[in-house]
Order: structure tokens, then sequence, then C-alpha cells
């Protein structure tokens, strides 16, 4: 009897054991689950990542989640994995085994993702990106100086490495998955030669009055569908960000010869990073030399122009140089050329500068 009594114990504290096991998996509602769309990343471009499929790609991006009420974090720096058709979390300790994370009792979520996972090379201060109630708000330091003169010193300019976020305000468990889509809050730029004489030297090219400091602030929900008259968030502006300091100068550095380095129509440099803003006091020259002793630099000219009024985040920007076809008189002649949100084409505007 006593045996009896012993077996039907233990069976009865391994079914009610594996009963609760069962539970926890069996309750979806309580488990966080994420979703990646690409609705807006289409339409907003500005380098490494066109479309979902960049983002799958790479196969992960980084997560935190701040509590509604008192902002204190929720999820810190939690690696989000594509396996199997599925988001899923990855334990960064414990070899990058799946794990689950669930959602607090009684309690809305903020949720902010980022690409690249490691921001300690990045242009943007992970010390200072935060989601709360008030939206998305990060600072981010570019470059003074930008070195492309050799395919070594490209690989390793931080300038060219591409940020971009999701956000996710006042979720609860309630709501179902959370759906994130990543946006480029940068601008870009890159130059391309329309034409030049034979052992023409571009040293360098600079932009000066330009801001290369600043923060950024997305007081919206940028994750809702926008329609005109309907809730949601538009394109992102030069608005959303304020720049810091004085302005100042970007100076790329490329020691490109013609044609032996840069061929007619082909690329001189970028795209380089840059942040969004005015172009209304934003002014280029272009530093070149030919038969290895005169050094000239061109005079400095607006970039400003009807079509072009400003650098918009998600947007490349090139520039082409016309440095002309003698030595005696350079001309110089720049055509812009701008990608356009949900339009298939691009135009360009081109004028002459004395």
């Amino acid at each position: 009897m006593k045996t009896r009594l012993l077996y039907f114990f233990i069976a009865s504290v391994c079914l009610s054991s594996c009963l609760k096991d069962d539970s926890i998996y069996d309750d979806k509602d309580e488990t966080i689950r994420i979703n990646v769309t690409d609705t807006r990343l289409i339409q907003t471009r500005a380098y490494l990542y066109d479309s979902y499929d960049d983002i799958l790609a790479g196969q992960d991006f980084s997560l935190d989640a701040y509590l509604t009420e008192d902002k204190s974090q929720y999820l810190n720096d939690v690696w989000v994995y594509y396996f199997l058709g599925n988001w899923r979390f990855r334990d960064v300790v414990n070899d990058g085994n799946l794990i689950d994370y669930y959602w607090p009792n009684g309690s809305k979520v903020n949720f902010l993702a980022h690409i690249p996972r490691d921001l300690s090379k990045s242009i943007v201060n992970p010390q200072n990106l935060h989601c709360g109630n008030d939206g998305v708000t990060f600072s981010c330091t570019l470059p003074s100086v930008i070195n492309d003169r050799t395919s070594d010193e490209r690989e390793i300019e931080n300038s060219r490495e591409e940020f971009i976020y999701a956000a996710r305000l006042n979720r609860g468990k309630e709501d179902g998955p959370v759906h994130l889509r990543f946006v480029h809050p940068f601008a870009a730029v890159r130059f391309r030669l329309m034409q030049s004489h034979r052992d023409l030297m571009i040293n360098h090219i600079k932009f000066s009055d330009i801001s290369t400091s600043g923060v950024f602030s997305d007081e919206n929900d940028t994750y809702e569908p926008y329609q005109a008259g309907e809730s949601g968030q538009p394109y992102l502006t030069y608005e959303d960000w304020k720049p810091e300091g004085e302005s100042g100068e970007m100076q790329i550095n490329l020691s490109k010869i013609v044609p032996d380095d840069v061929n007619y129509h082909s690329a001189i440099g970028g795209p380089y990073l840059v942040m969004p803003q005015s172009l209304e006091n934003v002014q280029l020259s272009v530093n070149y030399s030919w038969d290895k002793y005169q050094d000239k630099e061109s005079a400095k000219f607006s970039i400003f122009t009807d079509k072009v009024t400003a650098w918009q985040p998600g947007m490349i920007y090139t520039y082409y140089l016309d440095l002309g076809d003698n030595r005696e008189e350079i001309l110089f002649r720049v055509e812009v050329e701008e990608w356009i949100p949900g339009e298939e084409g691009e135009y360009e505007n081109s004028f002459d500068v004395n």
C-alpha cells in the first residue's frame, strides 16, 4: 500500500510539474514577440540598408525597452536574431542560445531597436540613445576630416557606418506583437566626376559652414502608416535635428588622379554620412593640382538651390563635379542629384560657378 501511495505521489508531482512548465510556453500572450516591417525602410534609404533583405542579411539587431510609467530600463541591449522565419531573442551571455522575454505585469513599454548592434565605433553616442514617451533622442558627432585616399582608409572610416533605428511607443501585451520599422535619421553625400583634363589630381573636397554635431529628437510615433489628414508620422526632415555648437568644416582627403584613379563619370568618393540640415550657408570647394606643381583651390560656392534646399534624412545627394577640359581655365560646375521618397525617378539641376 505504501509503495502504491509513493508511486501515486511521484506521478502527481511529475504531472503537476509538467503542467506548470507547459503553461509557461502555452501562454503566448505573455511572450514578447518581434516583427520587422520594411514599408518605410524602402522609402527612405541612405547607404547600406535599402530594403528588408539587407536587414535579413545581417540577421540581428539590438533592442532596448523602457517602462512607460517611470522610464526605467526593462530590457538592455537584447540580441534579436532572425531564426527559421521569425525574429527571436538570443542570450548574449550563454553562447547565443534562444531565449524568451516576457511582458511586465500591468505596464506599458517603449521599445527602441538599432543597427548596428555594437555602437562603440558608431557616430552615434550610445550613452545618449534613449526612447521615452516623448520619442527617440540621441546625439552624434561626425568626423571633421575623412580619409578616403586608399581602400584601407575607406574601410576604417566610421563616417560611412550606417545607423538606422526603430521604435515602438506605449505597447502592452494586449497589443500583440511589437512591429518595428527601421528608418534612416542621417543623410548621405557622394561625388562623381563629370569631366576633367588628364593628370589632374583631386587633393580634397571640403564643405564649409556645415554642422557636424547635433541632437536628434523624433517626438512622433514613426511606425504607423502615414496619410494626409490621418494619424501617423510623415517622412523625417532635417528639422528633427538640432545642431550643436558653431558651424565648422568637413574635409574629405582623396589624392586621386585622372584618369588613373578616377575616370570620367565615375565615383570620386562617398557615400559619406552627413547631418541633415539647411544648406543656406553651406559652401563647397575643391583643392586640385596638375603637373605636380600648381596647387589651386576653386572659389567657394553655395550648394543651396531651389530644388535642394536641405539635406534630408534617408536621402543620398550626388554632386557631379565638372572640372573642365583644359589647363588654362578650370570650369567648375556641379550637378546635384536627389533621390525622392515615393518616386521612381531622379531629377538633376545644374548651375555654373564663376
